[in-house]
């Protein structure tokens, strides 16, 4: 008996309230997070979760030798950075990791070299006719607080962030040929935008975030059956492979902040 899903029951639930946009800095780093699952600037557990589901026939042993799980993809739309000297120094360094050479490819999948090209490498559990697996995620942007203006010599205070971002996500089976079934999926946008004001820390003498204006945002839309069809995404789907799309962008901050213009512009007033 042929392994038979039944694609029309097919469902994800999302589960996203806790994730919201956020910000942290020690006065070195600063990083944007979605607050749920934020444990420090280098330990973050998923912000939001989603479970899949389908129905499946066949003898267990070999509906197992298929890999069901998730697939997603990431579209960078905007990465900007903008670093000042204050009043007393009116100077700006001005990074766009967002646009080439900084940044090489776009969109990618959005995975992990230990199992390319799911979004974890947990087994997918089967009980009673029914397939399911979970997924998680926190993507967060992390950046130097302060960046050395290239004429002037001083150190300049992040002034701004914004790391912009979408995503589909999709439930899949990839049978032991390769080929893989999109039973469903969504679709969400990440913003991290703010604007940052700093202090003096009179106890450490360096610099301490004092308040963060956001214009941030989160937004999940609602899961929709098959693949995903944005023009963009639809070329990726068949032979979904890296690069991937955090190295991609970990690449092309260090580009912006190693490189020159258009990824980089160090301007004096």
């Amino acid at each position: 008996m042929a392994v038979s899903f039944a694609a029309a029951s097919a469902k994800i639930t999302q589960t996203t309230s806790r994730a919201r946009p956020a910000i942290f800095s020690d006065g070195r780093i600063v990083v944007c997070h979605l607050t749920a699952g934020f444990l420090g600037p280098n330990a973050l557990n998923p912000a939001f979760n989603a479970l899949g589901e389908v129905k499946v026939s066949g003898p267990d042993a070999e509906i197992r030798t298929f890999a069901i799980g998730f697939i997603q993809f990431q579209k960078l739309r905007s990465v900007t950075l903008t670093y000042s000297g204050g009043i007393v120094m009116p100077e700006r360094i001005n990074l766009n990791a967002s646009a080439p050479p900084a940044l090489t490819t776009n969109p990618a999948l959005d995975s992990r070299a230990a199992f390319t090209p799911f979004t974890s490498a947990d087994p997918a559990i089967l009980r009673a006719g029914t397939a399911t697996n979970f997924m998680g995620d926190h993507p967060a942007a992390k950046a130097l607080a302060q960046l050395t203006h290239r004429n002037s010599g001083r150190n300049d205070l992040l002034l701004s962030i914004r790391d912009s971002r979408e995503f589909w996500t999709a439930f899949v089976a990839r049978a032991p040929t390769g080929v893989i079934q999109y039973f469903a999926h969504f679709h969400w946008e990440l913003v991290y935008d703010f604007t940052l004001e700093w202090q003096l820390d009179e106890l450490t003498g360096g610099n301490r975030l004092k308040f963060a204006i956001s214009n941030s945002s989160l937004r999940f839309d609602p899961t929709v059956a098959g693949p995903p069809t944005a023009p963009e995404i639809v070329p990726l789907l068949a032979n979904p492979r890296p690069p991937q799309a955090n190295d991609l962008m970990d690449a092309a901050i260090k580009g912006a902040v190693l490189g020159g213009p258009p990824n980089r512009q160090d301007i004096d007033f």
